[in-house]
């Protein structure tokens, strides 16, 4: 009995990583698990009931901040919510969408309720199954069934396996038949870097020696995963090509010329029933329409064929045409977010309209659809900033030619598709069903003979190479068609018309070489962000449209059509805006569970967004963040914003729930997001995910060599620091922008007077610095380029810097929030980096360290207030005095020294345990000494003493306001000083203090040595 207990108790613990037993604490967890590329998993752990807190972690350091928890059976975590990881309620870790970057190794840490914790840790292996999911053989179909072949005159085999993770060894087996003798090569393996996959294959080959009889051949893999099966068999059937004599050979070649002359006279029957018979498939044999357009005759065929003329329905194009533009018709707001329909959340935007020499006009984008402009302008051209609405207007334009039917053509191009040379009846001709019988003469018929509106979107991306096509590579492309795409236009060319037809390309229309007799109807629009004065690629004439982002007007148009976007998904549901308000005015109570947390500078009331519904809350909201601002003049990033907000609103419990828009990292990380995500749509390949994480490296790095002092520089310059391919994904994605100028700050200078875009910047200063920070000093050097930043850390430059460390869970976090503690006058510093910590145990810490602090030297831990008419400062601060008074910690001293900080007081903080608060150089009224009295009666812990220091205050007060001065002052305690000094009384050896009697509320002289 005891043998086998002992047994069951070894494979226990080949099973597990640990299995630890403390009374009834019991934890473990597999030691290494493989999971598949995309497929949600779940790592299997057996935590016991008598769990309190659950940690995970990336690698094994649990000193790090856990990417997700459940604290008190509440989940949480830096990466909770954002798609990547997720936590049963049994505490297991969930992979929501396993990526190659998830292979690494993770850690459990588990306190029990008896004060005990354990941890272990589980390796994660991602794999890749091939398609088919077993060995592939020549000689047999895609399936991974055993399967039956012919001898073959190659008397060889291949099998082989394509796109497998991790790399597989594969082998030949053969049984020892007789009759067959074989040879097998070496295998070959091949890594495909891009996706970190790999390639096998191995040939056999053989010689039978007599037909009859069968021979098996298994082709195996070893080491490998996820497969449905890992070995394939082939039964190799002998049969006629092996006999060499006989009648039966040259029988079977008469029987395949028989075969082959029917096949030859079948074909010749149709085309000639084809070619001369009247009946048009287009038509069903129904009488053509007034709208049916004539084709040319096709020209007499040589051996005598006289073809009557074709014809085509024009609504057949219209219709087809307009069932594929309608998946064109939505936006994706949010990158996480649900396609919305174009015509929910479509807004007009200003613009300004330049007539070549003639001088420019103001207008908006919806005055372009006006019959004056369009019969003015045959050719437009949109340009604009990344992210200004170009390709949302091109869907806009789309729409509106849905719902007008005027039975012109629309032809929407998108140009990071094609070439230079790809014709535009081509294009079309890969929009239709497979199945249409309509070729590229018709097409190109049809568009000569009607009004046709030809949209060509996204200049700068055309053939997605940013403008640089090589002219020589042009000239080389196919004359009739596009080898790129998917079908090709071989009808005509096959028919003799190439050289009967007008051609209309790409470059045609861009250089306005169409040929006006053929094609006498057609008006252009071109979107491009701005081009090079030098080399513009678009010929004149035109009408250049620059768009300019939205007035206030059209914002808050878009931010009420996205209130009823979102009211009309909720139905009957209704909004409390009064508790809506106070979801985005309340105080943050836990790191891992934020509100938005906006206050109102100017101590408005919260029922002020009331009147205009959630509509006037998103207003205040936007107009009250200074973050927001640096990104409300580009559309794309004010409606990410939006939704947000909306959503939070809206949605209390949705998926914005955690998102805090006070915080720094948040916002441009958020933004940074959303751009690649649209990069994403745009190349429509997310698998380039990975090839993003190298750019923004690269970025980091440069970054951080260069202080964050890049300003704009040459393109070559770019191209050494970080490689050609990762400048052009960066330009394309929007992390990087062409300028003009290069050179820094003041010193800039034009490269040309006409200017060629010669120079790169980031697209957003914060960028510079988000990326910075994001880069880890790898060698000494780097540490001594880190250890600068920490001795200048007085500009808002570095602070963002540190700000975004912090935000970023940086390596060096903790020396830069040790910097900022000793650095006495840089305490808005030092809340601003510890509002954007995640790390609640580190913020707790250093909360400590300031405690004792202020035992040692109280008279310098002090609190100097600045910049509080920032929100971003003032959340900062409310978080801080949050975590002091959550952890009971008392701070000496703190001087507020702005008149919002008393509307700050007022309505949204409690304030730590103080021994002295200062209000410093500030003219304080009557009206804002009374409102300063009743907040501080209002606080849970009032101060031991209020100062007004170099402050105008009042001499005297009213009798209505002395009663409410006394009032307020009965919940305070008698023994709370309150005291003024003023700049007169100041002296060298000592001064006077007037200190105000509570009772009478009257101000009294007292003399005090200069040491007080």
């Amino acid at each position: 009995m005891e043998n086998w207990l002992i047994l069951l108790a070894g494979i226990g613990l080949l099973l597990t990583v640990t299995s630890r037993v403390q009374g009834t604490n019991t934890l473990s967890c597999l030691e290494e698990v493989n999971v598949k590329l995309g497929q949600e998993y779940v790592l299997p752990c057996n935590i016991s009931d008598s769990h309190e807190d659950v940690y995970w972690f990336k690698g094994t350091d649990t000193s790090d901040v856990p990417i997700i928890w459940i604290e008190e059976g509440v989940p949480g975590g830096k990466e909770y919510g954002d798609a990547e990881f997720n936590i049963t309620s049994e505490g297991s870790l969930v992979i929501i969408n396993p990526g190659l970057r998830h292979e690494r190794i993770y850690s459990l840490l588990v306190y029990f309720r008896d004060g005990s914790q354990e941890i272990v840790s589980t390796k994660v292996n991602v794999y890749i199954t091939p398609e088919p999911p077993c060995p592939s053989i020549s000689a047999c179909p895609s399936n991974c069934e055993e399967c039956l072949s012919e001898v073959n005159n190659t008397r060889r085999i291949v099998c082989s396996v394509t796109g497998i993770r991790p790399k597989a060894d594969i082998a030949w087996e053969v049984s020892n038949q007789p009759g067959v003798s074989t040879s097998i090569g070496q295998p070959e393996y091949k890594q495909n870097e891009d996706a970190d996959t790999w390639n096998a294959s191995i040939i056999i080959t053989y010689d039978v020696a007599i037909c009859d009889g069968a021979v098996v051949f298994n082709c195996s893999l070893f080491n490998a995963i996820g497969l449905q099966s890992t070995t394939r068999s082939v039964r190799l059937q002998g049969n006629d090509a092996c006999i060499t004599s006989g009648i039966r050979g040259p029988l079977m070649i008469v029987l395949i010329i028989t075969g082959l002359m029917i096949i030859t006279i079948f074909i010749l029957f149709i085309l000639w029933r084809f070619r001369c018979c009247t009946f048009s498939p287009l038509h069903n044999g129904v009488g053509l329409q007034n709208e049916d357009v004539p084709l040319q005759s096709r020209p007499s065929d040589p051996i005598g064929f006289k073809p009557r003329p074709r014809r085509v329905d024009t609504k057949l194009l219209i219709n087809s045409l307009s069932e594929y533009y309608k998946k064109f018709l939505y936006v994706k707001p949010l990158p996480w977010g649900e396609a919305v329909e174009i015509t929910n959340l479509y807004t007009s935007c200003d613009c300004v309209i330049r007539y070549g020499d003639d001088g420019t006009a103001s207008t908006t984008s919806e005055d372009l659809f006006e019959d004056k402009f369009l019969s003015d302008n045959r050719r437009v051209l949109i340009a604009a900033d990344l992210g200004f609405g170009k390709t949302t207007f091109a869907q806009h334009t789309m729409a509106r030619w849905l719902s007008l039917k005027d039975g012109s053509i629309f032809v929407h191009v998108l140009l990071k598709d094609v070439g230079r040379n790809t014709e535009l009846s081509n294009i079309i001709r890969n929009m239709l069903p497979r199945s249409s019988t309509i070729s590229c003469h018709d097409i190109e018929h049809i568009l000569s003979k009607n009004k046709c509106h030809i949209f060509l979107d996204g200049l700068d991306e055309l053939g997605m190479s940013a403008v640089k096509q090589d002219e020589k590579q042009s000239k080389n492309e196919s004359e009739t068609c596009d080898d790129r795409l998917m079908e090709k236009c071989t009808d005509d060319v096959e028919s003799g018309q190439k050289g009967n037809r007008s051609r209309l390309t790409v470059d045609s229309v861009l250089q306005n070489d169409i040929p006006r007799d053929s094609f006498q109807d057609i008006r252009v629009w071109v979107t491009s962000r701005e081009l090079d004065d030098v080399k513009n690629p678009i010929a004149l004439p035109f009408a250049k449209v620059t768009f300019s982002g939205f007035n206030d007007v059209q914002m808050k148009e878009y931010i009420t059509k996205t209130c009823q976007y979102y009211s009309g998904l909720r139905g009957s549901q209704t909004v409390d805006v009064h508790e809506s308000d106070k979801l985005i005015t309340r105080d943050l109570e836990q790191v891992h569970n934020k509100a938005t947390g906006i206050c109102t500078p100017d101590g408005t009331d919260i029922e002020s967004g009331k009147e205009d519904g959630i509509e006037g809350l998103v207003k205040k909201s936007l107009d009250m963040n200074e973050i927001v601002q640096d990104f409300v003049h580009t559309p794309l990033l004010l409606s990410v914003v939006i939704h947000i907000i909306t959503l939070k609103i809206s949605q209390p419990d949705g998926p914005t729930k955690d998102v805090n828009l006070n915080k720094l990292t948040t916002i441009v990380r958020m933004i940074i997001t959303c751009l690649e995500s649209r990069y994403f749509q745009k190349i429509d390949k997310e698998s380039e995910e990975h090839k993003i994480s190298a750019v923004e490296s690269a970025l980091g790095k440069v970054a951080f060599k260069q202080k964050m002092g890049v300003d704009v520089m040459e393109r070559k310059g770019w191209d050494t620091l970080i490689g050609k391919v990762h400048v052009d994904t960066a330009l394309a994605i929007g992390l990087l922008k062409q300028s003009k100028h290069i050179g820094k700050g003041v010193a800039q200078f034009s490269k040309l007077v006409t200017s060629s875009y010669t120079g790169i910047q980031f697209y957003h200063q914060f960028f510079q610095e988000f990326f910075a920070a994001q880069h880890v000093p790898s060698n000494k050097q780097e540490e001594k380029e880190f250890d600068q930043f920490l001795k200048v850390c007085n500009d808002d430059k570095t602070l963002r810097y540190f700000q975004f460390m912090t935000g970023s869970d940086h390596g060096h976090v903790e020396k830069v929030m040790n910097k900022l503690y000793e650095s006495d006058k840089m305490w808005n510093n030092l809340i601003d980096c510890m509002f954007e910590d995640e790390n609640v145990t580190r913020v707790k810490r250093l909360i400590e360290k300031i405690s004792e602090k202020v035992e040692k030297f109280a008279q310098n831990a002090i609190i100097n207030v600045l910049n509080l008419h920032r929100q971003h400062h003032q959340a900062a601060l409310r978080y801080f005095c949050d975590q002091c008074r959550e952890f009971r910690i008392p701070i000496h001293m703190m001087t507020f020294r702005e008149d919002c900080s008393i509307a700050f007081m007022e309505s949204c903080c409690s304030l730590p345990r103080l021994n002295r608060l200062v209000f410093y150089d500030m003219d304080i009224a009557e009206d804002k000494f009374i409102r300063i009295m009743e907040s501080i009666s209002k606080q849970i812990n009032p101060p031991a003493k209020i100062q007004f220091v170099k402050c105008v205050t009042p001499d005297t007060f009213s009798d209505s306001s002395k009663d409410r001065i006394m009032t307020a002052t009965k919940a305070i305690s008698e023994t709370m000083e309150v005291s003024k000094k003023t700049k007169k009384e100041l002296g060298k050896d000592a001064f006077f203090i007037k200190k105000l009697n509570l009772q009478k509320v009257r101000w009294q002289n007292e003399w005090f040595p200069s040491g007080e």
